[in-house]
């Protein structure tokens, strides 16, 4: 397909025309589907509320363009989703089957805020007492950033630390998350023209359609962020599978 890589700034519409770009010439080139690389915090941060009448903002309410990634889709990057699947009082609107799923396989998340909560072990705590007291067990995220830009985990700063990146985390939006044990395997690693072996932490993390995860990315980095803005390294995955047995002649 032709294809233009653009900033929003390079961006136009009408009713008429729609959707376009502006080639070398002047002459415009119709974009009829958007596949949006920004984040919507920071194109919000950038236009303010005036992005409510941004070109790309209109012409994705009004159909003239695909948008992939669209901006409703903004919901499944808050990470406070997480904790209304682990919360008691939230995951108790699930269907029984999805209820169980949330419990046994999502980390135990709440929203940093003042108050009373159920712990991991399902006692009921004072919510920012527990963070302060579990620091090496716990993990601070923004609710609404990406690349583990703000990502603090407990095990690796002070108690001092901590207690200033709590603080901060009731000023914003932030997520306390229990401590997820990351799978540690022996990678091969080329540098200076030396091969040798390092031990990393792997993240591997399907492409879910539906039902149907036809494939996956994997992610290896030495530090706990195995993400790839925080320097992770992707990994191509391979499906191994027995050699299928040709029938003798």
């Amino acid at each position: 397909m032709p294809t233009v890589v653009c900033t929003p700034d390079d961006l136009h519409y009408d009713a008429g025309r729609g959707l376009f770009t502006r080639d070398a010439d002047g002459r415009p080139r119709p974009v009829t589907v958007v596949h949006r690389r920004a984040v919507l915090a920071d194109l919000l941060s950038r236009y303010g509320p005036a992005f409510a009448e941004h070109p790309m903002t209109r012409a994705w309410a009004s159909g003239a363009c695909v948008m992939v990634n669209p901006y409703t889709s903004n919901l499944a990057n808050k990470k406070s989703a997480l904790a209304l699947l682990t919360d008691p009082r939230t995951r108790c609107l699930l269907p029984a089957p999805e209820a169980a799923a949330a419990g046994a396989l999502v980390p135990w998340t709440r929203l940093v805020r003042p108050g009373s909560t159920a712990c991991p072990d399902g006692r009921t705590v004072d919510l920012l007492d527990f963070a302060r007291s579990r620091r090496e067990r716990l993990v601070l995220k923004p609710n609404d950033d990406y690349g583990g830009n703000g990502v603090v985990c407990g095990w690796h700063t002070t108690d001092a630390d901590w207690r200033t990146a709590l603080g901060r985390a009731l000023a914003t939006p932030h997520v306390v998350q229990e401590r997820v044990p990351v799978p540690v395997v022996p990678y091969p690693v080329l540098a200076g023209g030396r091969l040798r072996v390092e031990r990393s932490g792997e993240s591997t993390d399907p492409f879910l359609f539906g039902a149907d995860a036809p494939g996956c990315v994997s992610r290896v980095s030495t530090g706990s962020l195995i993400n790839v803005s925080a320097g992770a390294c992707p990994v191509p995955v391979f499906r191994v599978a027995p050699r299928r047995r040709e029938p003798a002649a």
